[in-house]
Order: C-alpha cells, then structure tokens, then sequence
C-alpha cells in the first residue's frame, strides 16, 4: 500500500516525468530501503520479496494514475 501511494503522489507531483523513470526511481527507492534493512546495525532482514511486494504497488499506483490522469489539479485559494 505503500509504494501504490508513494507511485501515485510522484506521478501527480511530477507530471512531465515519464512513467519508466517513474518505475526506475520507485524500485531504487525499494532496493534502497532493503539495502538499509540488510546492514548489521540496523537489526532487520533484506528480503526480496518485499521487493517484489513494492513493484506490486507500484503496478497498482500506475493504475492509479492511469484513472486519474497524472496532470496534477490546480491550487485553489
């Protein structure tokens, strides 16, 4: 539910970028967050499968988007 929310908050937020960097930025940003999980120090376990969850939603987010339309709506006052 994460990467669906975080997928569809960057498409909106960054319109004019294209839907692969989009992809490439999220899934660094999951390897990222299991590289951080992997290391002694921090006490937790590095597994792939939440990789695997995190392309999940962010499959999901894209769809997301794909019903919203990534143009984001206009500030009002």
């Amino acid at each position: 539910m994460a990467f669906l929310l975080l997928t569809a908050l960057a498409g909106r937020g960054w319109p004019g970028l294209s839907r692969t960097a989009l992809v490439l930025i999220m899934l660094a940003a999951g390897v990222g967050i299991e590289l951080v999980q992997g290391l002694p120090q921090i006490g937790r376990d590095a597994d792939v499968w939440d990789v695997v969850a995190d392309a999940a939603g962010i499959a999901a987010g894209l769809a997301v988007l794909k019903q919203l339309g990534r143009r984001p709506r206009p500030f009002r006052e």
